[in-house]
């Protein structure tokens, strides 16, 4: 007797690394002669950063931040994650930087060496002693110029599903929270903006926040308080200011991710997770915009093999019922497998309408909702007194 083993009928999804990250930062002059100024070199360690030239030394030498910030991503994230670093000019603005039609378009060269993998982009900058900024809404205009052009970038990757959520680096901001930009107004949904660091020194810690979210699930809020403080000293806003809570409220209602205190609790956490668009926009938030951008993954992993294949219909020309069944089953099993039973999401569901005219369109719609996670943003308790011999 013979007994074959059959295998492929569970229907198992690819699995997706939603943590791998790209880092673009300052330098002057190459790391080491094998890793020369805007080449993009994958590592999964700082050691291994460091044994490629980037060293503590090297951010001295150049007058930088690039090693500190390669060091606090691997502060957070730990080794073993996934980051594309690269070194660029001091004298590259991070607008060309994120400008995909620019002489170098170093983030979209950050993208392609990453080969479509990468799904988080910082991009930092020092600038060189004789760079002149001007302000545009009470910080360096240079970051909001960045903003518009990593967003313009962002959506045209998403079109060839590869997505990435772009966090730009808010320095230089002169101080006044009131006069800021507001970057709610921009609507911009796939990119953002952090302003705060653990040195006075005008930076933002990009790292410290793209570690947060390389090391967490999609769904997780890099502010959540159960997994920590942020691994500092002492936190600063980018015109050098200590961090206060009065502030950092002032700067969040303007849609700029913030380090915050709490209140008897020691150490600084990061704030809401604003993207640069409006409350109201679904993807306001870095986790709904990381949350969807896998489900449209997984969307796009389970149909591709369909396409072109054939399909069934009845004597009235709709859709066979067993071939809604099979493909509303299909992406069902694919999403809950991957994302519902990580607790990623809360519920999804699919539909196929039977009566779409397919031989005429040859087009198949598929309406995919999701119900996300909820968040405890505030907690209310009402406390007081009661006795309970006037409490019949």
């Amino acid at each position: 007797m013979i007994v074959v083993v059959k295998n492929g009928g569970i229907g198992g999804v690819t699995a997706l690394n939603d943590g791998i990250a790209g880092l673009i930062v300052s330098g002057t002059a190459a790391p080491s002669a094998g890793w020369a100024l805007g080449v993009a070199k994958q590592f999964f360690s700082i050691d291994e950063v460091k044994d490629a030239g980037l060293n503590a030394e090297y951010d001295t030498a150049n007058t930088t931040n690039a090693y500190k910030q390669v060091a606090d991503f691997y502060k957070v994230a730990g080794d073993g994650a996934e980051l594309w670093v690269m070194v660029v000019a001091k004298t590259e603005t991070m607008e060309d930087i994120c400008d995909a039609a620019s002489l170098h378009a170093y983030a979209k060269l950050l993208l392609d060496a990453g080969g479509g993998t990468i799904r988080l982009v910082g991009v930092c900058r020092v600038p060189d002693a004789l760079f002149v900024p001007t302000y545009v809404g009470g910080i360096d205009d240079d970051v909001i110029a960045a903003l518009t052009n990593l967003e313009a970038l962002a959506i045209s990757r998403a079109s060839v599903m590869e997505p990435f959520v772009g966090i730009i680096e808010g320095r230089d901001f002169k101080g006044d929270a009131g006069d800021i930009e507001d970057l709610k107004g921009l609507s911009f949904n796939r990119v953002a903006g952090v302003i705060c660091s653990d040195k006075a020194d005008k930076s933002a810690g990009v790292g410290l926040l793209l570690g947060r979210l390389a090391a967490d699930p999609v769904m997780r809020k890099p502010g959540r308080v159960k997994t920590g403080a942020i691994p500092i000293a002492a936190g600063y806003f980018s015109d050098g200011t200590k961090v206060t809570r009065g502030v950092a409220d002032s700067l969040d209602t303007k849609g700029w991710i913030v380090m915050t205190p709490y209140p008897q609790r020691s150490g600084l956490y990061w704030g809401v997770d604003n993207t640069c668009s409006s409350t109201d926009d679904d993807f306001s938030t870095i986790a709904n915009r990381r949350v969807i951008d896998k489900a449209m993954l997984i969307a796009y992993d389970t149909y591709i093999t369909e396409i072109m294949d054939e399909i069934a219909v009845d004597t009235d020309g709709k859709l066979d019922p067993g071939v809604v069944k099979y493909y509303e089953g299909k992406i069902t099993n694919a999403i809950n497998n991957t994302m519902t039973g990580n607790g990623e999401i809360s519920s999804m569901s699919a539909f196929i309408d039977p009566s779409q005219n397919i031989l005429s369109t040859g087009k198949l719609v598929v309406n995919l909702s999701i119900v996300p996670v909820g968040y405890a943003k505030t907690i209310q308790v009402n406390l007081g007194f009661t006795n309970p011999a006037t409490s019949a």
